[in-house]
């Protein structure tokens, strides 16, 4: 038989939605306002430029923005039309296709990392003493590989 949360467990759960959800929604108005463009665009963007050769293969990017393909071929092709991201054959013998980051996005995504950069700092980091951000990096870091453990079957 399953059992529900116990209490202190809800109210971590609890606590750690509130902290996602305003966290989210001061990183999409900071974007929305600073660089008019929605968080999955910053997402393929940042992405992309942390490749050495500005590309990635749209199946990866997809799994690493946490996107359906739908939804990444939507985001390409809107950053296209901005003159953003170029896509490219792989040359392979499978149909793969990559995304690269051109000069233009290359200037967008460095722009808007300024102010993503100084609104993490300021929700995320402004509270904490580098302890308590030390403590955090190591919880996410065994979560994320516990969920990855638990998805891998």
């Amino acid at each position: 038989m399953d059992e529900g949360l116990t209490q202190d467990q809800a109210a971590t759960w609890l606590a750690y939605r509130r902290m996602h959800i305003r966290l989210m929604t001061g990183l999409d108005r900071q974007l929305a306002h600073d660089s008019r463009m929605p968080q999955g665009y910053y997402a393929v963007l940042a992405q992309l430029a942390g490749q050495p050769d500005r590309r990635l293969l749209l199946s990866e990017l997809a799994r690493r923005c946490n996107f359906s393909q739908s939804r990444l071929s939507h985001a390409v092709a809107r950053m296209e039309e901005s003159g953003w991201v170029v896509r490219e054959d792989a040359g392979t013998a499978r149909p793969s296709t990559y995304a690269r980051l051109t000069d233009t996005g290359a200037g967008v995504q460095a722009t808007a990392a300024i102010g993503h950069d100084r609104a993490v700092r300021e929700l995320v980091f402004g509270g904490l003493t580098t302890a308590q951000a030390d403590q955090l990096r190591i919880l996410a870091e065994i979560i994320s590989e516990h969920i990855a453990e638990h998805q891998r079957g």
